[in-house]
């Protein structure tokens, strides 16, 4: 078996998907070819990385620190090149490592896309509700709509919301569809603050697990706290509800802001 047979099958042998023969002679090939060995190496390191970083969602330290091994081990090629430049193994090598850190980019750059992807996904539908009211909230002014809101969301949800919290009167309420949940979408206003309330199922809208790590309680709840761009969300659980307030008022503390209670 020469180089380019071995490397055809190296993704094949890194997913486990090869037969055992192959696996087998390009083993052998590796045992005897430096080259082949430091490609396998460094490839199934990646892949090893990739799935760790897929399995437990936090792939920043990690990646910093591949990041920072590859190009110290890189400077040591350069170094190791410099002095021995006959040697094509150190280039072959310098090349690989090369390729990898080219990787380890690319794989930070998808951990940023798929960390964009969970923001415009988990987060911007509620940003853009409150948005869509912040400037001209009386829109939402609608006494026959609000109290069907209000008795709905107590029924079915057992959650009774307050006429005002800390100064914040409510001027409005309906029922919305975001993100594939109804669920009701009630405007609070004091001066020029204005506040999002949102309250849906929570069997059918689950607060996001990149937020459980970084809960805070306070008067025994336990809130979790989102900041992004230009709106802070904050998300607790009520009995059968989630409650989700949301504001680009940074001067609003929304961890005092809650809206109502359920009825036992």
């Amino acid at each position: 078996m020469n180089c380019q047979e071995a490397l055809s099958l190296l993704y094949e042998i890194i997913d486990k998907e090869a037969s055992e023969i192959d696996v087998n002679e390009v083993q052998r090939h590796r045992e005897q070819c430096q080259h082949c060995f430091e490609v396998y190496r460094v490839e199934t390191a990646i892949q090893d990385f990739i799935n760790e970083k897929l399995k437990d969602g936090n792939p920043s330290g990690s990646l910093e620190a591949l990041k920072e091994k590859v190009s110290l081990k890189l400077d040591e090629i350069d170094g190791q090149q410099t002095a021995k430049e006959n040697r094509p193994f150190f280039r072959r090598t310098a090349a690989v490592l090369a390729a990898a850190a080219s990787l380890v980019i690319l794989i930070g750059g998808a951990f940023f896309l798929r960390d964009l992807y969970w923001h415009q996904t988990e987060y911007l539908p509620l940003e853009q509700a409150h948005v869509a009211i912040a400037d001209d909230p009386t829109v939402f002014v609608n006494d026959a709509g609000t109290f069907s809101t209000i008795l709905r969301v107590r029924d079915e949800l057992g959650y009774d919301v307050s006429a005002s919290v800390h100064g914040f009167s409510l001027i409005g309420g309906q029922h919305e569809e975001i993100m594939g949940v109804t669920m009701a979408h009630f405007v609070y206003s004091h001066d020029n603050g204005i506040v999002s309330v949102f309250v849906a199922p929570s069997e059918q809208f689950e607060i996001s697990d990149d937020l459980k790590d970084g809960r805070i309680v306070r008067n025994q709840i336990i809130f979790f706290d989102h900041y992004c761009r230009g709106c802070h969300l904050v998300f607790h659980k009520a009995g059968l509800a989630v409650v989700v307030t949301a504001t680009n008022d940074h001067n609003i503390e929304l961890l005092d802001f809650v809206p109502g209670h359920t009825i036992i």
